[in-house]
């Protein structure tokens, strides 16, 4: 008898388009919590959401069979209907483009969950931008300052 064993866990981040400081104080605790549903929906386990009006931090647990871009354009696209449709009669939501997605080792699961719920404190020092090249950086990424942001 075959047996698969896996821990896949994944730190996922994208912001707003154009990062327009779309994600307010009222609609954060809904759009995290309809994302979570999301991610349930597609058998995956989501550990941590947090983020700032710009950007959103997620880590999540997946299954082998999961295609990680299809999972991302999954909640990108049902959470920017999900806004648009319930919540914004006279503007239109979008997320940015692209995205970020990095392994997390389970050893730094409690780290990397407790940085996402920190982004407020966190981001008193740091901005996006900032934020962004330093953690692909540490994933050792190379990238062009002008498409970074994209």
């Amino acid at each position: 008898m075959s047996h698969t064993y896996a821990c896949l866990i994944f730190h996922l981040v994208w912001s707003t388009k154009n990062r327009l400081p779309l994600i307010t104080p009222e609609l954060q605790p809904r759009l995290y919590h309809y994302i979570g549903g999301i991610v349930r929906d597609m058998n995956g386990i989501s550990i941590s959401i947090g983020g700032m009006p710009d950007h959103i931090h997620l880590l999540v647990g997946l299954k082998p069979t999961h295609k990680p871009a299809t999972i991302v354009q999954n909640i990108k696209r049902g959470s920017s209907q999900w806004i648009n449709d319930e919540l914004l009669n006279k503007r239109s939501f979008h997320w940015q483009e692209g995205y970020g997605i990095f392994t997390v080792a389970y050893a730094n699961k409690k780290k990397t969950q407790r940085y996402i719920e920190n982004q407020e404190q966190h981001h008193r020092k740091r901005t996006f931008e900032d934020e962004w090249m330093l953690i692909l950086e540490r994933h050792g990424i190379d990238y062009d300052v002008k498409y970074a942001f994209g």
